[in-house]
């Protein structure tokens, strides 16, 4: 009876070690998958909690970065807007150049966070929906801002989903 079982067990076996060896136990999907964009162009909404950059006490701010200009919207508690627009310029290398030409002011009289003529330069690296500013000065690990694409964030639910009207424009 004990060899009947003991036979029977190693019948079964078999079967499951060729499925085993088929299978090769392995996972076919790659641990790292390259990213699918890595273009800075686009519009952009800072996921960096505001305060710890120039724009303190804004809710949120907003990019549209094209190759030639940008436009940057920062929106404070009280229904106030910064709106930021000049020339952008990006090296191969990723030095982000941004070169405001018109700021508009606050109307509780703050001053804004990014004046025109001042210029500003940081490394951009994107990467499907993510992009991170950092310091161009040495080998700085620490980014000073990041960004993720505002449709995305939307899918996500980080980001209302903006009434469209006429007279609107969520950027």
């Amino acid at each position: 009876m004990r060899r009947t079982v003991l036979a029977l067990v190693l019948f079964a076996a078999l079967p499951a070690c060729s499925l085993f060896r088929k299978a090769k136990l392995t996972d076919s999907t790659p641990a790292h998958t390259p990213a699918q964009s890595s273009t800075p162009f686009g519009e952009w909404v800072l996921f960096t909690d505001p305060n710890q950059t120039a724009f303190v006490g804004a809710r949120r701010v907003e990019l549209t970065l094209n190759p030639a200009d940008f436009r940057m919207v920062a929106i404070y508690p009280a229904g106030e807007r910064v709106v930021i627009t000049g020339q952008a310029s990006i090296t191969p290398s990723g030095l982000l150049t941004l070169m405001p030409q018109s700021t508009t002011g606050m109307a509780s009289g703050g001053r804004a966070p990014i004046l025109a003529g001042q210029t500003i330069q940081v490394l951009a690296s994107a990467a499907d929906n993510t992009m991170v500013f950092a310091s161009p000065e040495g080998m700085n690990p620490t980014p000073s801002s990041v960004w993720h694409r505002v449709d995305k964030a939307r899918e996500a639910g980080q980001l209302p989903v903006p009434a469209r009207t006429a007279g609107t424009d969520s950027l």
